[in-house]
C-alpha cells in the first residue's frame, strides 16, 4: 500500500492554470497552511467540489507545486484510479485539501482489508501476520513463526563469560572430557551426571556424611577416610633443603630456601627469565653496569670507560644575553646546570656603564650559591673578558652561577654577557700500579 496522505485542516485555494484530465501536475495559487508553513508531502485534494467536474486527486506537494498526481481517485477505496472520474479543470477552479482518501485507507487497514502502508510486515487478517514476515527495520513487527525460529537460532553458545545455549553432556562425553557437543555448543553436566555411588561416566558427590565413598577408589583399603583433623601430605622423602632434581624444596635450618634452587651460587648473583626458564646471572666486577645485550634477549654486565672533563677552550655551553645590576650587593644573573667530573673553564664579559675608576662594578663565579671564583672588577664602559678554571668537580649535578653588582656610591651599573663553559670530555684509563 502507498504512503498515507497527510491531513491539513481548512486549506482552500484555486488552480493557477487549466489542467487536462490526463495531466499529472498542477500549480496552486497558495502553498501554505493556516499556520504559515509550506505544504509538503503526499496530500489529497478535491477539485471543483459540488460541480459536474468534481474530482479527488493525490499528489506530491512542495509549496504550490503538485507533481506525480494520481487522478480520479475511487470514492470507495481511496486508492484506485477511475477513468470516468478524471476531469479537466479551468484556471481558478476551487481546490481544497480533503480527508478522503486518508479516511478510506485507514478504515480498510483497521478493518483488515489492506496492509499497513510502507512496511514489509503485512497482516494476513486483523489479528495475525503473514507467515513469510521477515522484519528488517527497528520498527518492523514479526509474527509468531519468526519469533519461534529466532528464539534458538539467534542465541550464542554459552562460554565462561557469555550466557547462551549449551548441550547436555552424555556419560561418555563426561568421561572423555568433551567440551563441545555435536551441536557445536558447550557441554554441561546435569543432575543425572552426578552420583554418590561409583558408576562409569558419573561425577562423584559426597554422601550424607560429606565424604566420597570408598568404592570410588576401587577398594576401601586404597582410599582413606578423611575428617576435619586429617592431613594430606606429600611423602617426606620427596622434600629436601638441598637442590635435587624432581624433589620438593623446603627451608633449611635457617628457615630459608637455598639459592641453589634458583641456580644462584655467589653473593650478588641475579636471576632472569629466558622466556622459558629462570636463568642465573653471576655478579659482575667492580664498577660494571648492567645493560641489555646486543640481541635484546637478556641482561649482561658491561665495563664503562671512566669519563672526566678537562678545562679547555672548546665551548660547550653559553648564556650570552646581556644582564645588568645597579645595586651594591651581589645578585645572581646567570646560571647553567651541569653534571660533570674534573675541571672546566668559565668565561664571562663584564663592564661598567660609566668610567669611574675609583668606583668599579663587580662580578664573581659561584657554585650552588657559594662563591668559588675570584672577585673581578671593571671600571670601563668597554667589555672585559674574565676566565677562571673550576676544579675538583666529582660528577654530581652543579649550578654554575654568575653574580654581579654595581657601585652604590657612584650610582654605576654593572653589565655582563657571554657567560660560557669550556671543557673537553676525555676517557680516563683506570690503571694503577699496586706492586712494583
Amino acid at each position: 500500500m502507498a504512503t498515507l496522505p497527510k491531513a491539513y485542516a481548512l486549506f482552500e485555494t484555486t488552480l493557477q492554470d487549466t489542467i487536462t484530465s490526463s495531466a499529472n501536475a498542477m500549480t496552486l495559487i497558495t502553498g501554505t497552511d493556516k499556520d504559515g508553513s509550506a505544504l509538503s508531502g503526499t496530500i489529497g485534494f478535491i477539485i471543483d467540489e459540488g460541480s459536474a467536474s468534481e474530482e479527488f486527486v493525490l499528489g506530491s506537494v512542495t509549496g504550490t507545486a503538485v507533481t506525480s498526481m494520481t487522478r480520479g481517485i475511487s470514492v470507495a477505496d481511496g486508492t484506485t484510479e477511475v477513468a470516468g472520474l478524471k476531469k479537466a479543470h479551468r484556471k481558478g477552479a476551487s481546490i481544497k485539501i480533503t480527508n478522503h482518501p486518508l479516511l478510506i485507507r485507514l478504515y480498510r487497514v483497521i478493518n483488515g482489508d489492506d496492509a499497513f502502508p510502507d512496511n514489509a510486515q503485512t497482516l494476513g487478517d486483523g489479528s495475525s501476520l503473514a507467515s513469510s514476515a521477515a522484519p528488517t527495520a527497528d520498527a518492523d513487527i514479526c509474527n509468531k513463526k519468526y519469533a519461534d525460529d529466532l528464539a534458538i537460532a539467534g542465541a550464542p553458545n554459552a562460554t565462561t563469560t557469555v550466557k547462551g545455549i549449551s548441550e547436555i553432556a552424555t556419560d561418555a562425553e563426561l568421561a572423555a572430557g568433551t567440551g563441545t557437543g555435536g551441536t557445536g555448543a558447550s557441554t554441561v553436566a546435569t543432575g543425572s551426571s552426578f552420583n554418590e555411588t561409583a558408576a562409569a561416566g558419573k561425577v562423584p558427590v559426597g554422601d550424607s556424611g560429606g565424604k566420597i565413598g570408598a568404592d570410588w577408589g576401587g577398594s576401601a583399603s586404597t582410599l582413606a577416610t578423611l575428617d576435619g583433623s586429617s592431613l594430606v601430605v606429600e611423602n617426606p622423602a620427596n622434600a629436601t633443603a638441598t637442590p635435587t632434581a624432581s624433589k620438593i624444596p623446603i627451608s633449611d635450618a635457617t628457615g630459608k630456601i637455598g639459592d641453589g634452587w634458583l641456580g644462584l651460587t655467589a653473593a650478588g648473583d641475579l636471576m632472569y627469565s629466558d622466556g622459558t626458564d629462570v636463568q642465573p646471572l653471576g655478579i659482575g666486577t667492580a664498577n660494571q653496569l648492567l645493560q641489555t645485550n646486543s640481541g635484546a634477549t637478556a641482561p649482561e654486565w658491561t665495563t664503562q670507560a671512566i669519563i672526566e672533563t678537562v678545562a679547555s677552550d672548546v665551548l660547550q655551553q653559553s648564556a650570552d644575553t646581556e644582564r645588568s645590576e645597579v645595586g651594591s650587593t651581589y645578585v645572581k644573573v646567570k646560571e647553567i646546570r651541569v653534571k660533570l667530573g674534573g675541571t672546566l673553564r668559565v668565561k664571562f664579559d663584564l663592564k661598567d656603564d660609566r668610567s669611574v675608576g675609583a668606583s668599579p662594578s663587580y662580578g664573581r663565579i659561584y657554585i650552588d650559591g657559594v662563591a668559588v671564583g675570584t672577585e673581578q672588577t671593571v671600571a670601563s664602559t668597554t667589555y672585559q673578558t674574565f676566565s677562571e678554571d673550576i676544579t675538583n668537580l666529582t660528577g654530581e649535578y652543579y649550578l654554575i652561577q654568575l653574580y654581579i653588582h654595581g657601585n652604590g656610591a657612584s650610582g654605576s651599573t654593572a653589565l655582563t654577557e657571554n657567560f660560557q663553559l669550556y671543557y673537553d670530555v676525555e676517557p680516563v684509563s683506570d690503571t694503577t700500579v699496586v706492586t712494583d
